[in-house]
């Protein structure tokens, strides 16, 4: 296990990361609205591109860094993660990097001045959102190395579920053995469950899942 003052400066650097995006996303707002001069003109249309180069993206991150720390990153999302992260670089850096280069362009800046001109813009978002991605991340990942040290203890009744079997072990994200997978995880892998629920997943959110032990898992 990890030393006691270690976790605890890691845990306060990750807080500070966290909350970059506080600093960074006004900016980067004022920017789009600027720059969104330059393709779009109506109000509304401008406070979209607003939306989606300032708040979308850390939206999407912090909803991605949740997911990961609940054991959830699969299960529960309308679309798959990978969808989510491709419409955030569409709407940041993309679309914002074309709009800001086109605005500097716009106003008589050379190629290369409008290319530095649009990193520099770029640079303070993208540093927050990566850092609210690598917290998120490192929390999930120390929280596992915690709480996976004695399996044994990770197998404990703490919530009474009338329709579950009185002897069926219950695991929190992160805890379960490797050997026990979700139906979506199976899936995954090509494989459905072939055998009975092993275990039960204990979420934050929601009532739970089904694990079942990959050894009995057959093809789809």
């Amino acid at each position: 296990m990890w030393p006691r003052h270690i976790l605890v400066a890691m845990s306060l650097a990750s807080r500070a990361l966290r909350y970059m995006w506080l600093l960074t996303a006004p900016v980067t707002a004022f920017r789009g609205w600027q720059v969104s001069s330059a393709t779009v003109s109506p109000v509304l249309e401008r406070m979209g591109v607003v939306l989606m180069v300032s708040i979308v993206p850390v939206a999407i991150v912090a909803t991605l860094v949740d997911a990961r720390r609940r054991g959830t990153l699969g299960d529960r999302f309308i679309m798959p993660w990978w969808c989510a992260v491709a419409i955030m670089l569409l709407g940041f850096p993309v679309l914002f990097g074309l709009m800001s280069f086109a605005y500097d362009r716009m106003h008589g800046h050379r190629v290369l001045a409008s290319v530095v001109l649009t990193l520099m813009w770029l640079a303070p978002n993208t540093v927050a959102l990566l850092g609210l991605a690598i917290s998120g991340w490192r929390d999930a990942t120390l929280a596992e190395l915690v709480t996976a040290d004695d399996e044994d203890v990770a197998a404990e009744k703490v919530v009474a579920i009338p329709y579950l079997p009185a002897d069926m072990p219950q695991y929190r994200p992160g805890t379960a053995p490797g050997h026990l997978l979700t139906d979506w995880q199976l899936g995954q892998q090509g494989l459905r469950p072939g055998g009975a629920p092993r275990a039960w997943l204990l979420l934050d959110r929601g009532p739970g899942m089904y694990l079942y032990d990959v050894d009995e898992a057959k093809e789809r």
